[in-house]
């Protein structure tokens, strides 16, 4: 995947700078160990759909700059490749797919619009347009940050699947049922390559 994963490296950016500072220059890189999962119910068991996170190995350069406690930004997005994801087995892998109405919408996009820092200063607030099948809603998603020689990033987004038109769909005539709640849910450890106060 070629698009770069500016989501992630941008709430990074704050554990490693201050307030009213403007960045030309830095950047992150992904490492071992991170996740980033669809998690789903029916009404037999739930199922969950890791996304191949080799994908995000490269250097991720950004430009940004952080104000009064937020960060503005333009041109941030995360774009999730569906066929990227695996559920443990080739039937659901194609139900996922499917669900997600891949052959017209192949991807999932993430478009970040702002992170607000909150009074805890290891967590953040990240406003984020969600475009899923076509569809695109805004959503909140509080983010937790640990810092140490690599940054931890974990939060997670719970999605409903009407919200994007998507109708949950029943398997073996109507015995199992999936359900309309999915969460997609991040653990992500970052590494500095490059800064500039």
């Amino acid at each position: 995947m070629k698009k770069i994963l500016f989501l992630v490296a941008l709430i990074a950016v704050l554990g490693f700078t201050n307030k009213d500072t403007f960045i030309e220059n830095t950047a992150f890189k992904i490492i071992d160990d991170s996740t980033l999962s669809v998690i789903g119910t029916s009404n037999v068991k739930g199922f969950e759909c890791k996304y191949d996170m080799t994908d995000f190995k490269s250097v991720i350069p950004i430009n940004y700059i952080l104000k009064d406690g937020k960060i503005l930004l333009s041109e941030s997005t995360l774009v999730l490749d569906n066929i990227n994801f695996d559920c443990g087995g080739r039937a659901i892998n194609r139900d996922f797919i499917e669900i997600l109405k891949t052959k017209k919408h192949p991807r999932i996009k993430l478009e970040l619009r702002e992170i607000n820092m909150i009074h805890n200063k290891n967590e953040v607030n990240v406003l984020v347009d969600v475009s899923m099948a076509g569809i695109s809603n805004t959503y909140s998603i509080p983010v937790n940050l640990k810092k140490n020689d690599k940054l931890e990033v974990v939060g997670n987004l719970d999605l409903y699947l009407d919200t994007f038109n998507i109708e949950a769909p029943n398997k073996l005539f109507g015995l199992i049922q999936i359900g309309n709640h999915v969460e997609i849910e991040f653990k992500l450890f970052l590494k500095e390559i490059i800064s500039k106060d």
